[in-house]
């Protein structure tokens, strides 16, 4: 498409406390996520605390 830009992916995450009492496991698996999954790869991330 001409003119298009390409914007990098946003991952945001509200409310994380609440995800992790759910699922204590959460900060590793996104550890794992960020360091092998997202090598490479040009991405944002967030987390939201409402």
């Amino acid at each position: 498409m001409p003119g298009a830009t390409r914007k990098k992916p946003v991952l945001v995450i509200a409310e994380f406390p609440y995800l992790v009492k759910a699922n204590t496991a959460m900060p590793s698996i996104l550890q794992i996520f960020w360091d092998e999954l997202g090598k490479g790869k040009k991405f944002a991330g967030r987390s939201c605390r409402g």
